[in-house]
């Protein structure tokens, strides 16, 4: 059911030194594909080296594995991959069959292997649109991952992410990759009449939420994260020779008009303060039973901020009962922070586990 290759960057040469230009931010030179059979979601990492990824390969099953028979993962006969004995007791413990690809016949290995070359292709697309270094690689990367499981494919009626999740993704908030982003610093403005902003590229939004943008700082060359900013699809900080494609596409589309930057921030409701860094908070009860001290709950670790959020709810189990169906629990729920259990804060993904064990 599983599909996993690694890629090589479309533009590089392994035998060019590892200093050559087509090093990422954080000197990644690949990266890590995995593509679901049944729902064509596609899972990847970018990775520093083609080194075995034990660790993210660990996380993702025991994420995403399911509970079913007849599972099997394809895999060519790469020494990082089938001949690495880790990597294949790994893959025995979670109950997949392993099946591997002839030499030479990355054919045996389609939808993986095909979806290398959409991905590079992508990443090609997103870098020239927004007239951006290679540097950015990894940046587009996981930004066309996350348009790419939104859409459906050539053969499906829904994107790979309603299937697995049950829900659409609401893309309303999504702006041009690269495109300029004006960010409020943090802390108090130091002077009144001096503008208090930063000019940053756009480079997407955190896992799970688009809320938070990942931005690249033009003046201190740091990715950051921010809340606070305000997107200019039409980069008008540049003169008209310095345009990126991306700026003359959506011109197009507004019938050659220019596009102004937009005037409000990316805040859900202007004047509103929270106690928490999310837009609202929903509380809940849930029957306290002895038999499953999770409750039903799924839970896993943001890999920025750390912070417990719900992966799945268990069909029937105590916190399928906070909706009157299961299908609206996970609407719901999935996807959510825990910020609080029984009035105590909730942090990493230990916090809650340890405090529903003592309840």
């Amino acid at each position: 059911m599983e599909r996993i290759a690694y890629g090589n960057l479309p533009w590089s040469d392994p035998h060019k030194h590892r200093d050559d230009d087509y090093i990422g931010l954080n000197g990644e030179t690949s990266w890590i594909l995995i593509t679901d059979h049944f729902s064509r979601m596609k899972h990847g990492d970018t990775r520093v080296s083609k080194a075995s990824p034990i660790n993210w390969l660990r996380d993702y099953l025991e994420k995403h594995a399911p509970a079913c028979s007849g599972k099997y993962v394809f895999m060519d006969q790469g020494g990082e991959l089938y001949n690495n004995p880790e990597v294949l007791k790994l893959f025995t413990r979670f109950g997949y069959d392993i099946r591997p690809t002839g030499a030479d016949a990355s054919n045996q290995n389609a939808p993986v292997e095909r979806g290398h070359l959409v991905v590079a292709n992508a990443i090609r697309a997103l870098l020239l649109g927004a007239n951006l270094p290679i540097k950015f690689w990894p940046c587009a990367f996981h930004f066309w991952l996350r348009i790419d499981n939104s859409m459906a494919l050539r053969d499906q009626l829904v994107s790979p992410n309603y299937i697995t999740a049950g829900k659409k993704d609401d893309l309303s908030a999504l702006r041009t990759f690269g495109c300029r982003v004006w960010v409020c610093p943090p802390g108090r403005r130091s002077v009144k009449l001096i503008p208090n902003s930063r000019k940053g590229i756009f480079l997407g939004f955190i896992p799970n939420t688009d809320k938070n943008v990942i931005w690249y700082d033009t003046e201190t060359h740091v990715v950051k994260i921010a809340k606070h900013v305000r997107f200019d699809e039409g980069m008008n900080d540049l003169p008209p020779d310095l345009v990126p494609p991306n700026v003359f596409h959506l011109q197009r589309a507004q019938n050659g008009e220019p596009l102004p930057a937009e005037v409000e921030e990316t805040l859900v409701d202007q004047f509103t303060f929270h106690l928490n860094p999310f837009s609202y908070t929903m509380v809940k009860g849930v029957q306290v039973t002895d038999d499953d001290p999770s409750y039903g709950l799924t839970l896993a670790s943001n890999e920025l901020n750390h912070r417990a959020y719900v992966t799945d709810v268990k069909e029937n189990d105590k916190a399928d009962k906070m909706y009157a169906t299961h299908k609206s629990t996970l609407k719901n729920v999935k996807g959510a922070y825990l910020v609080g259990i029984n009035g105590k804060r909730v942090f990493g993904n230990d916090d809650p586990i340890s405090m529903l064990r003592q309840l």
